[in-house]
């Protein structure tokens, strides 16, 4: 009986020793592709699957797939965008500038809804002047204000199979609360005393409806959207047609 177990033991031994020579080398596991098996790579196969991709696997751990999904995650979020302010043509350029940062929840692998914070200033202006007989008249003003800027929208990415590229329609609420302002004019024969008013807009509160298109290349968004006054605050505001707005976003 002995003996049997001696022998069993050297059987086993041997059998270890083999296996263990015959092993694919980590250099030949690191190579292994999607798909490949390792009797494949210990019989020199080189033939790949049809459904084989560029995703490797490693000596350390299992296939790892090049991209995962992002349902159910949060990602951050952010806009700076210039808008032109849609007012009568007796105003010459008119502006708003606004930042904001945030995060975005996907509740799809190509759909997201998210919320951003940050500050939207507004600026307009007009220097008309008339000429009655051998008098000139002119009207003057200048006018900016300040807003909390808190902009919700809702997307859905269009992208192509390797990512690079990617359209995004979005559609959103703007909520801009009012800070603070100022108003400088003018109106008469001359325009050196320019009389200043604060304008009482703290806690005021414009809606906006925002309609815009995102193209993306590799991450890098390009926004251009319609802003749309939906409250008599958001027309004082920024004026009664709304304001067309060009920046950059994810």
């Amino acid at each position: 009986m002995r003996n049997f177990y001696l022998k069993s033991c050297q059987l086993l031994l041997v059998a270890i020793l083999f296996v263990c020579a015959w092993q694919p080398s980590k250099a030949q596991i690191t190579k292994m592709k999607e798909g490949q098996t390792v009797e494949s790579v210990l019989a020199g196969s080189t033939v790949q699957p049809e459904n084989s991709s560029e995703n490797e696997w490693t000596a350390e751990g299992p296939l790892r797939n090049s991209s995962t999904s992002r349902v159910g995650t949060f990602t951050g979020g952010m806009q700076l965008d210039l808008g032109i302010l849609l007012l009568p043509k007796e105003y010459d350029f008119s502006f708003s500038i606004e930042a904001a940062m945030g995060a975005n929840y996907w509740f799809h692998e190509n759909a997201y809804a998210g919320i951003k914070l940050g500050y939207k200033g507004a600026n307009m202006s007009f220097n008309n002047k008339t000429k009655v007989g051998k008098d000139t008249y002119y009207a003057v003003m200048d006018m900016s204000m300040h807003f909390i800027h808190i902009p919700v929208e809702a997307g859905y990415t269009i992208k192509t199979k390797s990512e690079n590229f990617a359209l995004v329609p979005f559609v959103g609420l703007d909520f801009d609360l009012g800070i603070k302002g100022k108003k400088e004019e003018a109106y008469g024969r001359t325009t050196s005393n320019k009389t200043k008013t604060n304008l009482e807009i703290g806690g005021d509160m414009g809606v906006g409806l925002r309609l815009g298109l995102r193209f993306v290349i590799k991450g890098y968004g390009i926004n251009c959207a319609y802003s749309l006054p939906l409250n008599k605050k958001a027309k004082s505001f920024f004026g009664e047609d709304g304001q067309i707005l060009i920046g950059i976003g994810i």
